[in-house]
């Protein structure tokens, strides 16, 4: 063969070389690029994360801030102080009904004097103070009786109050450390 023959041979080889070289570099450029589009694509991924995680620990913050300043002792403080009112509240009204008690003994007393004095001359007239008497004491034991139920009812309606105002703060609790619990998750 000729050289010239020999030498285009040659260049063809080589050719065929250089063309596949260049395929097989286009190949790597194309993995190169897809791999840099994978890394943005995980980039953009983690810096979304990193500013949603910098967001809940912010929200967390805020939550703990907000605990520490509603003190549960606090409103159980308050709780207890509003149960003295209630209880002084009663004893003022049991005083109150004892002093009635007494003003009607006393009543009923002055009462029977008058009855002795008038029923030597007026028998008309002690019909009449009877009654009046007996309407007045029957009136002094509904106000009592009133008094009384009134004051059950209260008391009943304040130890009711206490004790939702108790559950309701016990359900925020726990809501609350669900949340803490979730946020943690």
């Amino acid at each position: 063969m000729d050289k010239a023959v020999q030498r285009f041979l040659a260049v063809e080889e080589q050719a065929n070389a250089l063309v596949e070289a260049l395929r097989r570099l286009y190949e790597e450029a194309n993995a190169h690029q897809a791999a840099t589009q994978e890394l943005r694509r995980v980039h953009e991924g983690l810096v979304h994360l990193i500013a949603t995680l910098q967001d809940l620990v912010t929200k967390n913050q805020d939550a703990l801030k907000l605990f520490q300043e509603i003190r549960a002792q606090d409103i159980v403080e308050k709780l207890l102080a509003i149960e003295k009112d209630i209880e002084s509240s009663t004893s003022s009204l049991g005083e109150l009904r004892t002093v009635v008690l007494q003003k009607t003994e006393e009543l009923s007393q002055d009462v029977a004097m008058v009855e002795d004095l008038l029923a030597i001359r007026l028998e008309e007239v002690f019909s009449k103070l009877q009654s009046t008497v007996d309407s007045c004491s029957k009136g002094i034991e509904r106000v009592d009786t009133r008094v009384t139920r009134e004051s059950m009812k209260m008391h009943e309606t304040l130890m009711r109050m206490q004790n939702l105002l108790l559950l309701a703060l016990g359900i925020a609790f726990v809501a609350a450390i669900v949340g803490i619990i979730g946020i943690f998750r």
